[in-house]
């Protein structure tokens, strides 16, 4: 592969460090950087200011790269209950404003869609991408995680294809498949 995306716990040592440090790393080993894998609280009030000061930074840092977009994680889904709507509106809130600041650096704030996280099932990826700035939200697509969460990964391309800043290929095991009528939720890690 020509490039890597590293989550961003797995380079703490670099990302205090000027970027010129960890390009030389990368250089010496003939590979580029895609992106980082960010993360951050997007319904906590209380945390909000500290997500995006964060997210902010870690596109500031990857601008360096010429990367083109920051991969983020969304916050643990707590239960089994779907992204209730007024959760949705919040959370879209939040969204467009830390993709209105990582595009200050010129990269792409874009979300992943995720098993076990809260944007995992078909309603709430639509919700969310309704909701949001397309301007300013993008989405990583993963395959594989779309289709434990039941989320068709061809209908999303075709649907949300303007704002797919990255794709990720994975497989599900058959059972899971959308294609066989698996709607999610995701199974457990243990069952997976």
């Amino acid at each position: 592969y020509p490039g890597i995306e590293r989550f961003q716990d797995d380079m703490p040592q670099y990302l205090t460090q000027p970027p010129a440090v960890f390009k030389k790393l990368l250089d010496d080993a003939g590979i580029a950087l895609c992106t980082i894998g960010s993360g951050g609280q997007y319904l906590d009030p209380a945390r909000l200011q500290a997500t995006i000061q964060n997210n902010a930074e870690r596109a500031k840092y990857i601008s360096h790269f010429g990367c083109k977009h920051l991969k983020v994680n969304l916050s643990q889904r707590v239960g089994s209950e779907n992204l209730s709507a007024d959760n949705g509106k919040i959370l879209a809130r939040n969204l467009n404003e830390v993709g209105k600041r990582t595009m200050d650096a010129g990269i792409k704030f874009a979300f992943h869609p995720h098993a076990w996280t809260l944007v995992e099932r078909q309603p709430e990826l639509d919700m969310v991408m309704e909701l949001t700035d397309p301007k300013f939200v993008f989405l990583v697509l993963d395959t594989g995680h779309a289709t434990l969460g039941g989320i068709d990964p061809v209908k999303a391309l075709r649907d949300y294809y303007p704002r797919v800043a990255s794709i990720h290929l994975k497989d599900a095991e058959p059972k899971y498949s959308t294609a066989r009528g698996w709607k999610g939720p995701a199974p457990s890690q243990e069952e997976h």
